[in-house]
């Protein structure tokens, strides 16, 4: 290996080699892919599958390159159909058997279940599995996981990387565990989750067929705890002493600089606020009837965080622009940094990225962009503009933007573990200065509701949903923030 291990990279090994699998649970920028590449020497693996978020793909061969070497053929898979990207495989497995070279592939989730792709992967014999940010492979019943697990157990040695391994309950590791070890928790769902949750029955109502009426159903949900109100989880203890033979766990191993978050407010305008609160009530009224369902409600929150953003959709699918109060704000904010000051902007929406954009040119401002459409990454990271926005989705995870110590919230989405993950972008080693996270929030709006859950860790909609019970409405907490100050700790 061409670079040495720090001391708890030494750690991780220590105990994991000896083991031939394990979960390195490591904060970012503490050197999982070092650690992993260390593990997989330590094996004697020379044929690495390694699965991950789109944004990693081509990452891993640049950690390949700087931690081994060239020894490797190393391919990323994030290019081309799934047809052409299951060919180039092949070839470049054939390859490297012919030149006696260990080859190892980086492949993202979203790609592996379609075929051909999983028929090749299961026929090429690997001896090492990882998968990178293995938190998105929480959902018990998703088709990413599953196609994970019954791949992993062909292979001998698997290593699961990620710095939140429970973005939002405990029951997060059933799905990974059955990639990594299933004979700890077993192949049942329901069995794991009656003993690590309080399950209790309730009413739901459940949209009919098109031409059909909404009908009840009980199903079994996880009861909220008398004294706390959150969900009711239950055996902590023994879930952890199960996994902890297998978990190498660090929590900033290296020394950072502190963080500090504002939050900093505007009002909609009336307009803007008619419309808001015309959603709102319609929210408001299928509470009142019963008729709520999990699917509705999300509809309606996407809704009102749009609004809140300024534009909604019309009845033809149409995007309508409403008003300009959120980018104002953030103009506010950019002009009370210096014009040569790098800044970080975060927003969930397509539009909340022109938005940005537009502000950064007003300001004179040079505007770079990571989302599905454009990556400027590299060109940023190396000095070029100062003002970066990014998307949710596409730069949540395996990106260094160490470069600003200011990161901007235009907008979130419902993920927490999206928003634990966007916090690590700025703060991470490289960064040598102390860290501020500015949400930019409109008052009386889903938009405090979102936040509060997520650093809360409660489920965002389901919030909602219970501000609803309580009887709070659009009206009164845009009247309770009214005369809100302008920045709040």
């Amino acid at each position: 290996m061409n670079t040495p291990l720090w001391p708890h990279q030494q750690e991780a090994v220590e105990k994991l080699a000896p083991l031939g699998r394990g979960a390195l649970w490591m904060e970012m920028g503490d050197g999982k892919t070092r650690t992993a590449l260390e593990l997989v020497a330590r094996w004697g693996c020379r044929r690495v599958l390694i699965l991950c978020p789109l944004k990693v793909v081509r990452v891993w061969p640049a950690e390949f390159r700087k931690h081994i070497g060239n020894e490797w053929l190393v391919v990323d898979l994030d290019s081309g159909t799934v047809k052409q990207r299951a060919e180039f495989l092949r070839t470049a497995a054939l390859m490297a058997t012919c030149d006696e070279k260990p080859f190892a592939a980086a492949l993202n989730y979203d790609a592996l279940v379609h075929a051909p792709l999983p028929e090749t992967l299961s026929r090429l014999p690997w001896d090492c599995l990882i998968c990178d940010e293995s938190h998105r492979l929480k959902q018990h019943d998703g088709v990413q996981a599953r196609t994970v697990a019954q791949l992993s157990q062909r292979i001998p040695h698997r290593l699961l990387l990620t710095g939140t391994p429970m973005p939002h309950s405990q029951l997060d590791v059933f799905a990974q565990w059955r990639i990594l070890a299933p004979e700890v928790f077993g192949p049942d769902w329901w069995h794991f989750q009656r003993r690590y949750a309080r399950m209790e029955q309730r009413e739901v109502y459940v949209k009919g067929k098109p031409g059909q009426r909404s009908a009840k159903r009980r199903v079994w949900t996880i009861a909220k705890h008398p004294e706390t109100g959150r969900p009711w989880y239950t055996n902590t203890a023994d879930l952890q002493a199960r996994v902890a033979p297998l978990v190498y766990r660090s929590s900033g191993a290296i020394q950072l600089p502190d963080t500090v978050d504002q939050q900093v407010y505007c009002l909609l305008d009336q307009a803007t606020q008619r419309v808001y609160n015309n959603v709102a009530d319609d929210l408001r009224a299928e509470f009142d009837a019963g008729t709520i369902t999990a699917s509705n409600a999300l509809t309606r929150v996407l809704r009102l965080a749009q609004i809140a953003n300024g534009f909604a959709t019309d009845d033809t699918g149409q995007l309508v622009p409403l008003g300009t109060e959120k980018a104002d704000l953030l103009g506010e904010v950019l002009a009370d940094l210096s014009p040569e000051e790098p800044v970080v902007v975060f927003g969930r929406f397509v539009q909340d990225l022109a938005s940005i954009a537009r502000v950064a040119g007003r300001q004179g401002r040079e505007y770079h962009e990571v989302s599905g459409r454009r990556n400027d990454l590299a060109a940023w990271q190396d000095g070029a503009g100062n003002v970066l926005g990014v998307q949710l989705q596409a730069g949540g995870v395996g990106v260094d933007l160490t470069r600003a110590r200011y990161q901007v919230y235009l907008s979130l989405d419902f993920s927490l573990g999206n928003y634990l993950q966007t916090r690590k972008r700025i703060h991470r080693p490289g960064q040598t200065r102390n860290v501020t996270y500015i949400h930019l929030l409109a008052a009386g709006t889903v938009d405090e509701t979102i936040l509060t859950a997520l650093q809360q860790r409660r489920d965002v909609v389901t919030a909602i949903v219970d501000g609803l019970g309580r009887g709070i409405t659009a009206a009164s907490q845009h009247e309770e923030r009214a005369h809100a100050p302008a920045v709040a700790p």
